[in-house]
């Protein structure tokens, strides 16, 4: 009876060691796959802004990027050919700020325009967008 009772216990506390092994050992995976997976997070300072017709306006940009460090690029996409933007620095390779310049022709038409910023990378994207009153 003694030797059944010591067998069912020895039986159980393996039991309860594989288990904790197959836990530490998936945490550890989620953990490290945490680490190493690249993210990034591309904020403009403002979602809106007021831009004269023949003027121009700089908008800080924070480009956050967690995981494994990638060589990020910044482009912009604007609605209008009268708007030009032009990205300071267009790139980096970890988290980096820069700043976007708008540039408003003064043949631009009054109106809400949108400016849609990316950024890219060999394995990840991000995209951020504001809107010119002009």
């Amino acid at each position: 009876m003694t030797e059944l009772s010591t067998k069912r216990r020895n039986i159980l506390l393996v039991s309860i060691i594989v288990v904790v092994l197959i836990a530490s050992t998936i945490g550890a995976v989620i953990i490290y796959n945490q680490f190493t997976t690249t993210r990034i997070n591309l904020r403009l300072s403002t979602n809106q802004t007021d831009v004269l017709q023949g003027s121009s306006v700089k908008i800080p940009i924070k480009i956050s990027l967690t995981g494994n460090p990638e060589n990020v690029e910044l482009t912009s996409v604007v609605n209008s050919s009268k708007i030009n933007c032009y990205i300071d620095p267009a790139n980096g390779s970890s988290s980096f700020n820069s700043t976007l310049a708008v540039n408003v022709d003064d043949s631009a038409q009054g109106g809400n325009y949108s400016v849609t910023l990316k950024t890219s990378s060999p394995t990840i994207t991000a995209n951020a967008s504001c809107i010119i009153m002009v």
